[in-house]
């Protein structure tokens, strides 16, 4: 009998852990899959996949049902089944909890400024941060008054044109300019964060990071 899931293991996935899982939810969903198949739908090379689909074979969470001198179909076994659904009740978990965190941290970093009445916000940064700071602003009763995203400039976010920094230096009362954690971390603020510093004349610039 495979043991229970433990609410006590890592809440995220290593880079491995992440592979394995990707490379049994592949096979479950195309038992016909190739090795070339697999490499492609994760973006690794072809040697790595092979790798990788050599050492969950070894540790039993596949087996190869050959059906032909050229063909082959791969498996999960009930100990695979049991390993996917162990990962991605870890990743879940996480991401979860990750969504809930980033939430709270961007109502706790927002709040004192609404209360003292400033109500404009601009988000540095976009994806699925943006829908969540934009769900607290509405919250809060604020304002969001634009989306500024040099990498993804003329695209759409929650509904919004998202602008370059000319159209954040033209904005003449900014209000808050509030930086989303993907944005501290690709660096797309900090290759930008002397100019805007110059440019925005004091307008309180609050980070969000988990």
């Amino acid at each position: 009998m495979n043991p229970p899931i433990s609410v006590n293991e890592k809440e995220s996935l290593n880079r491995e852990e992440q592979v394995v899982l990707s490379i049994l939810e592949e096979i479950e969903k195309n038992p016909k899959t190739s090795q070339r198949n697999i490499a492609n739908q994760l973006g690794i090379a072809v040697g790595l996949a092979n790798s990788f689909v050599k050492r969950v074979i070894s540790k039993g969470f596949v087996k190869i049902k050959r059906i032909n001198s050229r063909n082959i179909h791969y498996l999960l076994t009930p100990k695979g089944v049991y390993e996917k659904s162990r990962l991605t009740y870890r990743f879940l978990r996480h991401s979860f909890r990750y969504l809930a965190m980033y939430r709270q941290k961007t109502y706790e970093i927002l709040a004192p400024y609404s209360e003292q009445g400033i109500k404009d916000v601009v988000i540095f940064g976009s994806g699925e941060e943006a829908e969540l700071s934009y769900l607290v602003i509405r919250e809060l009763g604020m304002t969001l008054k634009g989306i500024v995203d040099p990498d993804h400039a003329g695209e759409k976010s929650i509904g919004y044109e998202i602008y370059d920094l000319n159209w954040l230096f033209d904005q003449e009362a900014l209000g808050i300019l509030l930086v989303l954690h993907s944005a501290l971390l690709n660096d797309s603020f900090e290759s930008h964060k002397d100019d805007i510093l110059s440019r925005l004349d004091g307008a309180p610039i609050l980070h969000i990071e988990i």
